[in-house]
């Protein structure tokens, strides 16, 4: 699991240094007050792995609109590797416990001196403190010196492009095949981000015949693809997702994927009513609310977890008692050590269903953002002992 996080000039960060998490951990605060830039820069992390840089930033407009503006200096400098720049960079690092092991991660991401291409100016990966690699911008024409710490012959050093990732190569890289670095690699690929845009949930999508394991998308669009891959690897699992389904919609007898014969091939969602007269509901009559928990509750009876599930304003179109059920889940899962879970919220009532432990504040200063832990706060005592976390958000008292 990831047990801290620094992050550096992204959004409206200007410095979130060592903020510890949980096993379940839910970041609360006021609109725009950078609770969810925490979850966007690991997605902007992930992204830079699973696709590339350049289309990592590009959901922002790209790394110049997402830089948070304090990273400007008065004039350019020049690292000690030769690499000039005029702003500071964008930096990620995490520590991360997998398999016994701790694993330090850094990367640090900037623009050439004219913006025109991007760099990795820095990017380390330590196991149970050994440095497994370390890469440097050592100019302004793209080029990185790196040095790798795990050849079997000893350390190797080698030059390459600087807008890649190390720890992206390791898939085909001999040098990179370690079993540290491609277990790292593997865990931070198989990260799930959720922000579900229920309009689009409903609809079908094209089947997917390019790869045999369906991911969840970021927007949950291709529910309907994932529920017909979970089928797929046993219908034990998606009995599971409509019996606890059917704890807070007890109307359901079904719910089944359907591929459409159409010229696409498209997979459908149908749910089935307990009315022997009622025609199945496709997914797109669906409410949002239905929709948002059998993406959630799926990935909880998935036969392949996500490492670590980060979910943005996790409470979206639930009600009560679906929030009840669904924070059971989370609960079971980190406890048995299956995932860890981050999430957003600014639900009151979800957050007195949590321990305060698991929470941590945000607050918008002037012209930077404040993360703090309520639990550890001693001017919060003798509040925690007396109210309850929900209570404490919306009567201010976690602001500081």
């Amino acid at each position: 699991m990831i047990k801290k996080i620094s992050i550096v000039n992204f959004k409206a960060i200007k410095d979130c240094l060592n903020l510890p998490l949980q096993p379940f951990t839910a970041f609360i605060g006021n609109n725009g007050s950078g609770k969810s830039s925490v979850m966007e820069a690991m997605r902007t992390l992930h992204l830079c792995l699973t696709k590339n840089i350049e289309e990592a930033f590009a959901i922002w407009g790209g790394l110049d609109k997402v830089r948070n503006y304090h990273a400007l200096q008065d004039e350019a400098t020049v690292s000690q590797f030769g690499f000039k720049q005029k702003h500071q960079p964008i930096t990620f690092w995490l520590e991360a416990e997998l398999n016994g092991k701790k694993y330090e991660y850094q990367v640090a991401f900037n623009l050439s001196l004219n913006d025109d291409y991007y760099i990795v100016e820095n990017e380390e990966l330590h196991c149970n403190g050994q440095v497994m690699f370390a890469t440097n911008a050592i100019d302004n024409n793209g080029n990185s010196f790196c040095q790798l710490y795990i050849a079997a012959d000893g350390a190797r050093e080698f030059t390459h492009k600087s807008n890649t990732l190390l720890l992206s190569l390791t898939d085909g890289n001999p040098h990179l095949l370690h079993q540290d670095v491609a277990a790292f690699r593997e865990y931070v690929l198989n990260w799930q981000f959720l922000y579900m845009n229920a309009h689009d949930m409903g609809k079908p999508v094209m089947q997917n015949r390019l790869t045999k394991n369906i991911r969840l998308e970021y927007d949950g669009r291709n529910i309907a693809e994932y529920i017909l891959w979970i089928r797929a690897q046993g219908q034990e699992y998606l009995d599971s997702i409509v019996q606890k389904m059917i704890f807070v919609l007890p109307y359901i007898k079904q719910i089944q994927p359907n591929i459409q014969e159409t010229f696409n091939r498209e997979v459908e969602l149908l749910l089935h009513e307990t009315h022997d007269k009622s025609k199945p509901l496709p997914g797109w009559l669906l409410s949002s609310g239905t929709l948002r928990i059998l993406a959630l509750l799926s990935l909880f009876d998935t036969p392949k977890p996500p490492s670590v599930l980060f979910v943005d304003e996790i409470e979206n179109g639930l009600d009560p008692r679906t929030i009840g059920l669904l924070l059971n889940e989370i609960r079971n899962e980190t406890t048995a050590s299956k995932m860890q879970v981050v999430i957003t919220t600014h639900s009151p009532y979800l957050l007195d269903l949590l321990p305060i432990e698991s929470i941590i504040a945000t607050d918008k200063r002037v012209d930077y953002c404040k993360y703090h832990i309520p639990a550890t706060e001693e001017r919060l005592k003798v509040w925690i002992e007396k109210f309850t976390p929900g209570r404490l958000f919306t009567t201010g008292k976690f602001s500081r």
